[in-house]
Order: structure tokens, then C-alpha cells, then sequence
């Protein structure tokens, strides 16, 4: 009977290990752009965009996968979505450089429904031409701000606690050049105490129901 509770355990362990996988919730390539809409005209993609668009506070564009993101920033600055002829530069055909011609600005997502949970935040980013001296790079959740400095070409990732309805993501470069942005993932990561305590709740029961078939 020992042998079979401490066999029992270690698949309720292996089980709640399994459980404990991130799961993604939200995700943006910018694979599936449908269009865009620049001063109130939308355009339709295709056709492709080779090399880059130009958009400016009040622009707009679409993804299937995501639907609308707003573009913001000042009057005179805004983001540029990128094409094929940067290819080299970031992941699949279409990326969003948020220095913009002229730049900088940033992209934001409204509407999400992601209910409270701890999730995990991951992005790539790739600074490009002049911008050696980017100083931050900031994200906001629900208008809640975080910074990332000395941006590289590399992948970064924070956490967050709760509900997600908004994610905006800022460029603060301070000269010409590119700061491109792509891969978007949201995971939502099951708490280990929690599922701990799920594991040891159903081993106790298992060991009490084991005492009393010995008794029996």
C-alpha cells in the first residue's frame, strides 16, 4: 500500500508540473495585416507592403488575428509599419518600427478580456541606423508603466498581476533611426503555490484513505 501512495504522489506531482505550463493568451507577428487607415482613408493589405507606411496619432491599422491597434504619440510623430525590404531586420514579412518617419511613437491594443491571473509579458526588439541613444523603452498595462533601458536587439519579458484590458507600447527615442518591434506573447502562468497546494491536498487524501484499507 506505501508503495502504491508513493507512486500515486508522484503522478499527482508529475500532473500538476504539467498543469503549471504557460499558456498564451494573446499573441501579435503582424503576419495577418489587413490594412491600415492613414488621415480617415483605409487602405487594404495586399497589396504587400515593401518597404514602409507611415502612420501618425490618430492613424489606425488591422490585424485579422487582433483586430484594430491605435496609433499615438505627438501630431508630427508616429510609428511605420515595415515591409519585406526589412526582412533581415525582424521576423516574417511585417514588423512595427515605432521610431515612425519621423518618429517616435506607439502602438496601443484596447479592448482585451484577460481576467485577473499572473502573466508574462515577452516582446522583441530591435534598434536600428542612429539609435544608439534610445533611453527607455516603455510598456503600459492598464496605464500602469514599465521600463526597459540600454535597449538591444534581443527578446524582453516582465510579469504582471491582474486583468489586462490595455497594452500600449512606447519608443522614447531621441533621434532618427529604427526601433523595430514584433512577436507578441502573453502567457498566463498558473501560481506553483497554488498548484502545490492542490497536489499536497489530494496526497493527503490519498494517505488517509490508504490508513483506513489497512485498518479494514
Amino acid at each position: 500500500m506505501k508503495r502504491n501512495f508513493r507512486i500515486a504522489v508522484g503522478l499527482l506531482s508529475l500532473v500538476a508540473a504539467t498543469q503549471a505550463q504557460a499558456v498564451v493568451v494573446f499573441s501579435e507577428d503582424f503576419e495577418t495585416l489587413n490594412g491600415y487607415t492613414k488621415s480617415s482613408t483605409f487602405f487594404s493589405v495586399p497589396p504587400v507592403i515593401t518597404t514602409y507606411v507611415d502612420l501618425f496619432n490618430g492613424d489606425s491599422f488591422q490585424t485579422a488575428a487582433n483586430g484594430t491597434w491605435a496609433v499615438l504619440g505627438n501630431p508630427a510623430s508616429g510609428v511605420d509599419l515595415v515591409g519585406s525590404a526589412y526582412a533581415a531586420d525582424f521576423f516574417g514579412q511585417y514588423a512595427v518600427d515605432l521610431a515612425g518617419s519621423p518618429g517616435p511613437g506607439s502602438i496601443k491594443k484596447s479592448g482585451l478580456a484577460l481576467t485577473a491571473n499572473s502573466y508574462q509579458i515577452t516582446f522583441w526588439l530591435k534598434p536600428a541606423g542612429s539609435l544608439s541613444d534610445i533611453s527607455t523603452f516603455d510598456v503600459k498595462v492598464n496605464g500602469v508603466s514599465q521600463s526597459f533601458s540600454n535597449v538591444s536587439s534581443n527578446y524582453y519579458t516582465f510579469n504582471f498581476t491582474g486583468s489586462i484590458s490595455d497594452l500600449e507600447f512606447i519608443s522614447n527615442a531621441t533621434n532618427n533611426g529604427n526601433l523595430f518591434f514584433d512577436n507578441l506573447s502573453v502567457e498566463a502562468v498558473p501560481e506553483p503555490f497554488t498548484m502545490a497546494l492542490g497536489a499536497a491536498g489530494l496526497a493527503l487524501a490519498l494517505k488517509r484513505r490508504a490508513k483506513k484499507t489497512a485498518k479494514a
